[in-house]
């Protein structure tokens, strides 16, 4: 059943991502969607750099048992059919190859009762959201609403779309908090204002795109906040004026490699998982993180979680609750 209104209440239901025949496109929508990550290897002459079999195994171990962990502690898991093999794919405008849904944080917002397929911003990604279509019907055959954005042509020149990731959203019972920057972040916004009038929305200019790279909401009156924009807390809109900030200070130590591109930053560490207000699954290589969660009195579950930085995407990122105990409440 599709129900979900915040970030931290007791989860019930759950996707876990899939990465087998991950690979990367360089097409202009991919350089522009990771160019502050891609710095400094936008000379990469490749059209398609697909990922070392060695990581993509390693990613795939660390999902399995994840989505175990999950289980053990009785929640429903689901997961995306597998990419079997790398296909070509094609619009009226332009022809790219598919990819895996191993973030589908990035592809969907799960808004109440409602699952909504954003708008991509990346060629490759443009029909990834298929792969969950077995369990979307599940879903919306067991009575969850399932809609869609208009989809964004991608074509270079047209910047009269929309193009917004789900993973620029936090979820507070009633009030949601969207990431806005671009043109295209703010035609999502509005579009999503237009569509759901019953909660309250709030804009904030906090980063480049995903929020969940940045902080995550761990209860009621906390959030877990990254260095890195901890100094523009006084961008939160007011309704946060009594809520604490945690410092998060952990930065992913991952060594670079000049044969393999990084589509995550070193702030990834804070994307963890909050399986309710009390308990966390975190990275257990994340000691500064695990350090300032255990002060803030949550228990911790540890786990091996390797290549977020290569994969673009932490244990948050990699997951879509479909189901939390939480309701539609005012928490400000």
């Amino acid at each position: 059943m599709i129900h979900c209104y915040d970030e931290w209440s007791q989860i019930k239901e759950i996707i876990v991502g899939d990465c087998w025949n991950c690979s990367n496109t360089l097409d202009n929508t991919f350089k522009l969607f990771y160019w502050y990550n891609l710095s400094n290897k936008l000379s990469f002459n490749e059209n398609n750099i697909k990922i070392k079999e060695q990581y993509i195994k390693e990613r795939s171990e660390d999902l399995d048992n994840l989505a175990n962990i999950l289980k053990s502690l009785n929640i429903i898991v689901y997961r995306p059919d597998s990419l079997k093999k790398i296909n070509r794919i094609q619009t009226p405008e332009w022809v790219s190859f598919d990819h895996p849904c191993d973030n589908p944080r990035d592809q969907f917002l799960i808004l109440g009762d409602t699952i909504i397929e954003t708008s991509p911003f990346i060629r490759t990604r443009y029909f990834e959201n298929q792969l969950l279509y077995n369990v979307l019907w599940e879903q919306y055959n067991n009575g969850g609403k399932w809609i869609m954005m208009p989809r964004s042509r991608l074509i270079d020149e047209n910047n009269n779309e929309i193009r917004f990731d789900g993973a620029q959203c936090m979820k507070f019972g009633r009030d949601i908090l969207v990431n806005v920057r671009s043109e295209y972040h703010k035609r999502g916004f509005e579009w999503l204002k237009r569509h759901f009038s019953e909660y309250k929305w709030h804009s904030i200019n906090l980063c480049e795109d995903h929020l969940d790279g940045k902080m995550i909401p761990i209860c009621p009156g906390k959030i877990l906040l990254n260095s890195s924009v901890y100094n523009k807390r006084h961008l939160f809109p007011s309704i946060f004026k009594n809520w604490e900030f945690l410092l998060h200070e952990d930065l992913d130590q991952t060594q670079e490699n000049i044969d393999e591109i990084y589509l995550a930053s070193k702030e990834i560490n804070v994307n963890i998982l909050m399986i309710n207000e009390n308990l966390a699954v975190v990275r257990e290589s994340n000691y500064d993180t695990i350090k300032i969660l255990e002060k803030a009195k949550i228990d911790i579950i540890p786990i091996i979680f390797r290549h977020s930085r290569l994969f673009g995407g932490g244990i948050h990122c990699a997951t879509l609750d479909l189901n939390r105990e939480g309701n539609m409440e005012n928490y400000f």
